[in-house]
């Protein structure tokens, strides 16, 4: 993904592009705080709470082998950013066809941003040929589990992050517990 796909994408999820540095930012520091807090406080995840995490949350990790799409593309992003607010519309200028992926022949970007678009809504914008693309999700056929294997370490930052905010959750309520808090009016 170049850089200028990924401010793209950005934009669509953030109208401000500086909103988003600083939620960024502070996401960095929260961070920071979280590792001094956190270092060697707790359990890393063994093979077998992955396990059983994968075996409790497999529909987690489900992807189509099969996406139907119709996939909308302009020189002019402004045309295609109305189309997504009236898919119906009939804009010239923007060129709408209807396409059958295989995942097994996509990049993993492709993949990633079609597997988190659920079905009737749209894609990011992104470019391709030129162009700027987005694909209308229509169905996802053949849903498969990934295998354990491929998304082990999904799961292992998954299961530490969720170590990690019960840990920092009893940390702040000893915490306030023990606080002398003195309320003045």
């Amino acid at each position: 993904m170049d850089l200028y796909t990924f401010k793209s994408i950005i934009k669509q999820k953030y109208k401000d592009y500086g909103r988003y540095e600083e939620q960024t930012k502070n996401l960095i520091i929260r961070q920071k705080l979280t590792d001094k807090l956190v270092r060697g406080n707790i359990k890393l995840a063994s093979e077998e709470d992955l396990k059983i995490y994968y075996e409790n949350n497999s529909s987690k990790f489900q992807m189509a082998s099969n996406v139907s799409a119709v996939q909308y593309a302009s020189k002019n992003k402004a045309e295609l950013n109305n189309i997504r607010k009236n898919p119906n519309a009939n804009i010239p200028g923007i060129s709408k066809s209807p396409v059958e992926l295989d995942q097994s022949n996509l990049n993993p970007q492709l993949r990633y941003i079609i597997n988190e678009t659920k079905v009737n809504q749209f894609t990011p914008i992104f470019t391709s040929n030129k162009q700027f693309v987005s694909l209308l999700i229509v169905e996802k056929e053949n849903q498969q589990t990934i295998e354990f294997e491929n998304v082990r370490d999904r799961i292992f930052n998954i299961v530490m992050q969720d170590r990690e905010k019960k840990y920092l959750k009893d940390y702040f309520e000893k915490s306030k517990l023990s606080a002398d808090i003195k309320i003045v009016r």
